[in-house]
Protein backbone atom coordinates (compact mmCIF):
# COMPACT_ATOMS: atom_id res chain seq x y z
CA UNK A 1 0.00 0.00 0.00
CA UNK A 2 1.72 3.65 -0.60
CA UNK A 3 0.54 6.97 0.58
CA UNK A 4 1.39 10.17 -0.60
CA UNK A 5 3.11 12.61 2.25
CA UNK A 6 5.81 15.42 1.86
CA UNK A 7 5.37 14.81 -2.12
CA UNK A 8 6.74 11.79 -1.63
CA UNK A 9 5.61 8.24 -2.07
CA UNK A 10 5.51 6.00 0.81
CA UNK A 11 5.04 2.20 1.54
CA UNK A 12 3.38 0.54 4.54
CA UNK A 13 1.49 -2.86 4.67
CA UNK A 14 -1.35 -2.95 5.69
CA UNK A 15 -3.46 -6.16 6.57
CA UNK A 16 -7.35 -5.89 4.59
CA UNK A 17 -8.87 -8.24 7.11
CA UNK A 18 -7.99 -10.04 10.57
CA UNK A 19 -4.44 -9.11 12.10
CA UNK A 20 -4.53 -10.05 15.72
CA UNK A 21 -4.81 -12.79 18.19
CA UNK A 22 -4.81 -13.22 21.81
CA UNK A 23 -1.31 -15.18 22.74
CA UNK A 24 -2.89 -15.90 26.11
CA UNK A 25 -5.82 -18.30 24.02
CA UNK A 26 -4.33 -18.89 20.84
CA UNK A 27 -1.45 -21.09 22.23
CA UNK A 28 -1.21 -22.93 19.07
CA UNK A 29 -0.70 -20.36 16.98
CA UNK A 30 1.58 -18.73 19.30
CA UNK A 31 3.47 -21.75 19.54
CA UNK A 32 3.60 -21.88 15.65
CA UNK A 33 4.54 -18.37 15.47
CA UNK A 34 7.65 -19.06 17.30
CA UNK A 35 9.16 -22.19 15.50
CA UNK A 36 8.22 -19.82 12.60
CA UNK A 37 10.49 -17.35 13.81
CA UNK A 38 7.48 -14.82 12.83
CA UNK A 39 7.77 -11.49 14.96
CA UNK A 40 4.76 -10.48 16.75
CA UNK A 41 4.33 -7.16 18.80
CA UNK A 42 1.61 -5.88 21.40
CA UNK A 43 -1.81 -3.42 19.53
CA UNK A 44 -2.87 -1.19 22.11
CA UNK A 45 -6.16 -3.11 22.41
CA UNK A 46 -9.00 0.02 23.08
CA UNK A 47 -12.27 0.36 21.24
CA UNK A 48 -14.42 3.25 20.44
CA UNK A 49 -18.46 3.17 19.70
CA UNK A 50 -20.37 6.35 18.11
CA UNK A 51 -22.63 7.59 15.75
CA UNK A 52 -21.69 9.19 12.85
CA UNK A 53 -23.29 12.61 14.54
CA UNK A 54 -20.93 11.94 17.72
CA UNK A 55 -24.48 12.01 19.79
CA UNK A 56 -23.79 8.78 21.11
CA UNK A 57 -19.60 8.46 21.97
CA UNK A 58 -17.93 6.29 24.80
CA UNK A 59 -14.30 4.88 24.62
CA UNK A 60 -13.23 1.24 26.27
CA UNK A 61 -10.06 1.03 26.99
CA UNK A 62 -7.29 -1.59 28.04
CA UNK A 63 -7.53 -1.46 31.85
CA UNK A 64 -11.33 -1.07 31.87
CA UNK A 65 -12.39 -3.62 34.25
CA UNK A 66 -16.46 -4.78 35.26
CA UNK A 67 -17.95 -2.83 38.26
CA UNK A 68 -14.69 -0.63 37.96
CA UNK A 69 -15.56 3.29 38.71
CA UNK A 70 -12.62 5.17 37.17
CA UNK A 71 -13.83 7.69 34.62
CA UNK A 72 -15.57 6.88 31.41
CA UNK A 73 -18.17 8.13 28.83
CA UNK A 74 -20.14 4.74 28.37
CA UNK A 75 -23.88 5.38 29.09
CA UNK A 76 -24.86 3.93 32.47
CA UNK A 77 -27.12 1.33 31.10
CA UNK A 78 -24.55 -0.13 28.74
CA UNK A 79 -21.88 -0.13 31.35
CA UNK A 80 -24.18 -1.92 33.38
CA UNK A 81 -25.12 -4.41 30.33
CA UNK A 82 -20.87 -4.69 29.11
CA UNK A 83 -20.74 -5.42 33.15
CA UNK A 84 -22.95 -8.46 33.72
CA UNK A 85 -22.49 -9.61 30.21
CA UNK A 86 -19.08 -10.10 30.98
CA UNK A 87 -19.60 -11.90 34.39
CA UNK A 88 -23.00 -13.77 33.39
CA UNK A 89 -22.37 -15.01 29.77
CA UNK A 90 -19.31 -16.74 29.71
CA UNK A 91 -20.74 -19.07 32.79
CA UNK A 92 -23.68 -19.50 30.33
CA UNK A 93 -21.50 -20.60 27.82
CA UNK A 94 -20.26 -23.93 29.57
CA UNK A 95 -24.26 -24.97 29.64
CA UNK A 96 -25.38 -26.84 26.68
CA UNK A 97 -28.68 -25.39 27.46
CA UNK A 98 -27.66 -22.75 25.07
CA UNK A 99 -26.11 -24.86 22.68
CA UNK A 100 -29.11 -23.57 20.45
CA UNK A 101 -29.77 -20.32 21.41
CA UNK A 102 -29.44 -16.95 19.16
CA UNK A 103 -27.87 -14.42 20.39
CA UNK A 104 -31.92 -12.26 20.87
CA UNK A 105 -32.90 -15.80 22.65
CA UNK A 106 -30.33 -14.97 24.92
CA UNK A 107 -30.75 -11.80 26.09
CA UNK A 108 -34.65 -12.50 26.25
CA UNK A 109 -33.78 -15.66 28.44
CA UNK A 110 -31.43 -13.87 30.98
CA UNK A 111 -33.62 -10.70 31.17
CA UNK A 112 -36.47 -13.09 32.49
CA UNK A 113 -34.28 -15.68 34.30
CA UNK A 114 -31.32 -14.14 36.19
CA UNK A 115 -30.56 -14.23 40.27
CA UNK A 116 -31.69 -10.35 40.91
CA UNK A 117 -35.25 -10.71 39.12
CA UNK A 118 -34.13 -7.81 36.56
CA UNK A 119 -36.13 -7.38 33.60
CA UNK A 120 -33.34 -5.02 32.63
CA UNK A 121 -30.23 -7.56 32.95
CA UNK A 122 -28.93 -6.16 29.61
CA UNK A 123 -30.85 -3.02 28.28
CA UNK A 124 -31.58 -2.42 25.52
CA UNK A 125 -29.22 0.74 25.63
CA UNK A 126 -26.41 -2.18 26.26
CA UNK A 127 -27.94 -4.49 23.02
CA UNK A 128 -28.01 -1.56 20.52
CA UNK A 129 -24.98 0.62 21.46
CA UNK A 130 -22.73 -2.05 22.58
CA UNK A 131 -23.59 -6.09 22.07
CA UNK A 132 -24.81 -5.48 18.42
CA UNK A 133 -21.98 -2.93 17.13
CA UNK A 134 -19.10 -5.07 18.58
CA UNK A 135 -20.78 -8.58 16.69
CA UNK A 136 -21.40 -6.93 13.49
CA UNK A 137 -17.75 -6.24 13.87
CA UNK A 138 -16.65 -10.08 13.32
CA UNK A 139 -16.20 -11.32 10.27
CA UNK A 140 -18.54 -14.39 10.19
CA UNK A 141 -22.16 -12.13 10.95
CA UNK A 142 -24.67 -10.90 8.55
CA UNK A 143 -24.56 -7.60 9.93
CA UNK A 144 -28.26 -7.13 8.71
CA UNK A 145 -28.91 -10.31 10.47
CA UNK A 146 -27.25 -10.09 14.02
CA UNK A 147 -30.01 -11.58 16.14
CA UNK A 148 -30.10 -14.58 14.48
CA UNK A 149 -26.43 -15.41 15.04
CA UNK A 150 -25.36 -18.07 17.40
CA UNK A 151 -24.72 -17.26 21.32
CA UNK A 152 -22.24 -19.78 21.43
CA UNK A 153 -20.48 -18.67 18.23
CA UNK A 154 -20.21 -15.05 19.53
CA UNK A 155 -19.00 -16.34 22.99
CA UNK A 156 -16.37 -17.97 21.55
CA UNK A 157 -14.98 -15.04 19.97
CA UNK A 158 -15.23 -13.10 23.41
CA UNK A 159 -13.40 -15.64 25.69
CA UNK A 160 -10.97 -16.20 22.69
CA UNK A 161 -10.15 -12.79 21.33
CA UNK A 162 -11.67 -10.07 24.19
CA UNK A 163 -9.76 -12.85 27.18
CA UNK A 164 -13.72 -12.90 29.04
CA UNK A 165 -13.57 -15.63 31.77
CA UNK A 166 -9.96 -15.79 31.91
CA UNK A 167 -7.08 -13.38 32.38
CA UNK A 168 -7.03 -10.39 30.45
CA UNK A 169 -6.19 -10.50 27.01
CA UNK A 170 -2.47 -9.69 25.23
CA UNK A 171 -3.29 -8.93 21.71
CA UNK A 172 -1.05 -9.13 19.11
CA UNK A 173 -0.03 -8.05 15.54
CA UNK A 174 2.33 -10.14 13.00
CA UNK A 175 4.75 -7.41 11.93
CA UNK A 176 4.76 -7.15 8.09
CA UNK A 177 1.68 -8.84 7.65
CA UNK A 178 -0.52 -11.92 7.56
CA UNK A 179 1.40 -12.56 4.40
CA UNK A 180 5.00 -12.82 6.25
CA UNK A 181 3.42 -15.72 8.37
CA UNK A 182 2.03 -17.60 5.60
CA UNK A 183 4.88 -17.23 3.44
CA UNK A 184 7.23 -18.82 6.24
CA UNK A 185 4.91 -21.36 6.77
CA UNK A 186 5.11 -22.39 2.93
CA UNK A 187 9.06 -22.46 3.58
CA UNK A 188 8.94 -24.36 6.45
CA UNK A 189 6.81 -27.19 4.67
CA UNK A 190 8.74 -27.15 1.26
CA UNK A 191 11.72 -27.48 3.92
CA UNK A 192 9.96 -30.82 5.28
CA UNK A 193 9.58 -31.64 1.29
CA UNK A 194 5.89 -31.12 1.00
CA UNK A 195 4.95 -29.83 -2.69
CA UNK A 196 2.45 -27.22 -3.47
CA UNK A 197 0.82 -26.77 -6.69
CA UNK A 198 -1.18 -23.08 -7.42
CA UNK A 199 -3.72 -22.18 -9.18
CA UNK A 200 -5.25 -25.18 -10.15
CA UNK A 201 -8.30 -26.79 -10.72
CA UNK A 202 -8.92 -29.68 -8.96
CA UNK A 203 -12.24 -32.65 -8.35
CA UNK A 204 -11.96 -35.24 -5.54
CA UNK A 205 -13.13 -38.66 -6.09
CA UNK A 206 -13.46 -40.42 -2.75
CA UNK A 207 -13.69 -44.13 -2.35
CA UNK A 208 -13.07 -46.78 0.42
CA UNK A 209 -9.60 -46.81 -0.97
CA UNK A 210 -8.42 -43.35 -0.41
CA UNK A 211 -9.20 -40.40 -2.09
CA UNK A 212 -7.70 -39.20 -5.95
CA UNK A 213 -7.62 -35.82 -6.88
CA UNK A 214 -7.92 -34.99 -10.57
CA UNK A 215 -5.58 -32.20 -11.29
CA UNK A 216 -6.48 -29.80 -14.56
CA UNK A 217 -8.07 -32.68 -15.91
CA UNK A 218 -4.85 -34.16 -16.68
CA UNK A 219 -3.19 -36.15 -13.83
CA UNK A 220 -4.49 -38.25 -10.73
CA UNK A 221 -3.25 -38.24 -7.67
CA UNK A 222 -3.90 -40.45 -4.96
CA UNK A 223 -4.14 -39.88 -1.32
CA UNK A 224 -5.12 -41.67 2.46
CA UNK A 225 -7.29 -38.13 2.33
CA UNK A 226 -7.76 -34.94 1.75
CA UNK A 227 -8.53 -31.65 4.27
CA UNK A 228 -10.55 -29.07 2.05
CA UNK A 229 -10.17 -25.62 4.07
CA UNK A 230 -12.49 -23.65 1.79
CA UNK A 231 -15.96 -22.70 1.96
CA UNK A 232 -18.73 -25.67 2.74
CA UNK A 233 -20.13 -24.51 -0.97
CA UNK A 234 -16.87 -24.78 -2.76
CA UNK A 235 -16.38 -28.60 -1.07
CA UNK A 236 -19.25 -29.59 -2.82
CA UNK A 237 -18.58 -28.44 -6.44
CA UNK A 238 -15.02 -30.27 -5.44
CA UNK A 239 -16.40 -33.78 -4.84
CA UNK A 240 -17.14 -36.15 -7.69
CA UNK A 241 -17.29 -38.84 -6.54
CA UNK A 242 -18.04 -40.46 -2.85
CA UNK A 243 -19.94 -37.83 -1.42
CA UNK A 244 -23.26 -38.85 0.80
CA UNK A 245 -26.53 -37.64 1.67
CA UNK A 246 -25.31 -36.94 4.84
CA UNK A 247 -22.56 -34.80 3.89
CA UNK A 248 -24.76 -32.91 1.28
CA UNK A 249 -27.53 -31.67 4.17
CA UNK A 250 -24.33 -31.03 6.37
CA UNK A 251 -22.48 -28.69 3.71
CA UNK A 252 -25.06 -27.13 2.53
CA UNK A 253 -26.15 -25.79 6.08
CA UNK A 254 -23.85 -22.70 5.44
CA UNK A 255 -24.78 -19.26 4.30
CA UNK A 256 -22.82 -16.83 2.77
CA UNK A 257 -22.22 -13.04 2.91
CA UNK A 258 -20.34 -10.41 0.56
CA UNK A 259 -18.21 -7.79 2.18
CA UNK A 260 -15.62 -5.18 1.42
CA UNK A 261 -12.48 -3.63 3.23
CA UNK A 262 -11.07 -0.63 2.15
CA UNK A 263 -7.94 1.18 2.91
CA UNK A 264 -7.96 4.73 2.98
CA UNK A 265 -7.60 8.31 4.93
CA UNK A 266 -11.31 9.44 5.14
CA UNK A 267 -11.57 10.89 8.55
CA UNK A 268 -15.38 11.12 8.22
CA UNK A 269 -16.03 7.37 9.00
CA UNK A 270 -13.96 7.35 12.46
CA UNK A 271 -15.84 9.36 15.42
CA UNK A 272 -16.33 12.99 15.17
CA UNK A 273 -14.42 13.87 18.13
CA UNK A 274 -10.69 12.97 16.93
CA UNK A 275 -10.31 12.34 21.18
CA UNK A 276 -12.22 9.14 20.69
CA UNK A 277 -10.08 7.62 18.20
CA UNK A 278 -8.94 4.42 19.26
CA UNK A 279 -7.89 0.75 17.83
CA UNK A 280 -10.79 -0.37 16.72
CA UNK A 281 -13.67 1.81 15.91
CA UNK A 282 -17.31 0.85 15.95
CA UNK A 283 -19.77 2.85 14.72
CA UNK A 284 -23.50 2.28 16.24
CA UNK A 285 -26.52 2.93 14.18
CA UNK A 286 -28.10 5.98 15.09
CA UNK A 287 -30.97 8.03 13.84
CA UNK A 288 -28.51 9.06 10.33
CA UNK A 289 -29.16 7.32 7.17
CA UNK A 290 -26.58 4.64 6.41
CA UNK A 291 -26.03 2.53 3.52
CA UNK A 292 -24.97 -0.21 6.24
CA UNK A 293 -26.38 -0.93 9.63
CA UNK A 294 -23.20 -1.53 11.38
CA UNK A 295 -19.41 -1.07 10.40
CA UNK A 296 -16.23 -0.90 12.11
CA UNK A 297 -12.65 0.94 11.42
CA UNK A 298 -9.08 -0.08 12.37
CA UNK A 299 -6.64 3.22 13.11
CA UNK A 300 -3.78 1.28 11.57
CA UNK A 301 -1.18 3.22 13.16
CA UNK A 302 -2.41 1.75 16.33
CA UNK A 303 -3.62 -1.62 14.95
CA UNK A 304 -1.01 -2.82 12.19
CA UNK A 305 1.79 -0.32 13.24
CA UNK A 306 5.20 -0.11 15.37
CA UNK A 307 5.92 2.86 17.09
CA UNK A 308 9.18 2.06 17.60
CA UNK A 309 10.14 2.01 13.87
CA UNK A 310 10.50 5.77 12.90
CA UNK A 311 10.05 4.41 8.96
CA UNK A 312 6.41 3.66 10.12
CA UNK A 313 5.60 5.86 12.56
CA UNK A 314 6.34 8.76 10.07
CA UNK A 315 3.35 6.88 7.95
CA UNK A 316 1.20 8.29 10.76
CA UNK A 317 1.04 11.41 8.95
CA UNK A 318 -1.78 11.78 8.13
CA UNK A 319 -3.13 8.54 9.97
CA UNK A 320 -4.56 5.56 7.71
CA UNK A 321 -7.38 3.43 8.14
CA UNK A 322 -8.96 -0.02 7.19
CA UNK A 323 -12.57 -0.31 7.27
CA UNK A 324 -14.78 -3.07 6.99
CA UNK A 325 -18.29 -2.62 5.25
CA UNK A 326 -18.39 1.72 4.77
CA UNK A 327 -21.64 2.59 5.85
CA UNK A 328 -21.17 5.49 3.66
CA UNK A 329 -19.03 6.00 0.06
CA UNK A 330 -15.50 6.74 0.46
CA UNK A 331 -14.13 9.07 -2.30
CA UNK A 332 -11.81 7.49 -4.58
CA UNK A 333 -9.39 10.51 -3.81
CA UNK A 334 -8.95 8.71 -0.09
CA UNK A 335 -8.51 5.48 -0.99
CA UNK A 336 -4.96 4.38 -0.87
CA UNK A 337 -3.32 2.56 -3.44
CA UNK A 338 -1.50 -0.72 -3.72
CA UNK A 339 1.97 -1.09 -5.38
CA UNK A 340 0.89 -1.55 -8.36
CA UNK A 341 -1.29 1.42 -8.31
CA UNK A 342 -4.37 -0.50 -7.94
CA UNK A 343 -7.20 0.59 -5.26
CA UNK A 344 -6.09 -1.43 -1.96
CA UNK A 345 -10.05 -2.82 -1.68
CA UNK A 346 -10.86 -6.34 -1.60
CA UNK A 347 -13.95 -8.30 -1.82
CA UNK A 348 -14.54 -11.37 0.04
CA UNK A 349 -17.18 -13.71 0.63
CA UNK A 350 -17.46 -15.56 4.21
CA UNK A 351 -19.39 -18.23 6.28
CA UNK A 352 -22.10 -17.17 8.53
CA UNK A 353 -22.17 -18.74 12.07
CA UNK A 354 -25.59 -19.06 13.35
CA UNK A 355 -27.37 -21.91 15.40
CA UNK A 356 -27.91 -23.96 12.05
CA UNK A 357 -24.41 -23.61 10.90
CA UNK A 358 -23.48 -24.98 14.37
CA UNK A 359 -25.92 -27.67 14.84
CA UNK A 360 -24.50 -29.01 11.10
CA UNK A 361 -21.29 -29.01 12.44
CA UNK A 362 -22.21 -31.26 15.79
CA UNK A 363 -24.08 -33.44 13.49
CA UNK A 364 -20.72 -34.31 12.30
Amino acid sequence: MVGQSSNQVKHRWADLGVNDFNVVTYKNIKALMNELEVTYKPIEDSVSYSTMDGAISYVIDPDYQAGSNHATTMPRLVQKGLDNFSKQAPIDYQDPAFAEFSIADYIHYRNTHNSDNDPNFYPVEFVQYNLYPRISGMYFVHDTMLSTMSFVAIMGYYLLQEGFGSAPPERVYVEGGCQTWSDALMDKLLEQGVAFVHNAQVQVFASPDGVDLLINHKSFEHFDSVVMACHASTALKLIQQGITNDIVNVLSQFDYYNSVAVAHTYAPLLPTDRNVWRTYNILIYGDDIQLRPYTISYVCNRHQNNVANSDYDQFGNPEFFVTLNPAIPIPDSYVLKQADGTPAVTHFTHNIVNVETLKAQTFL
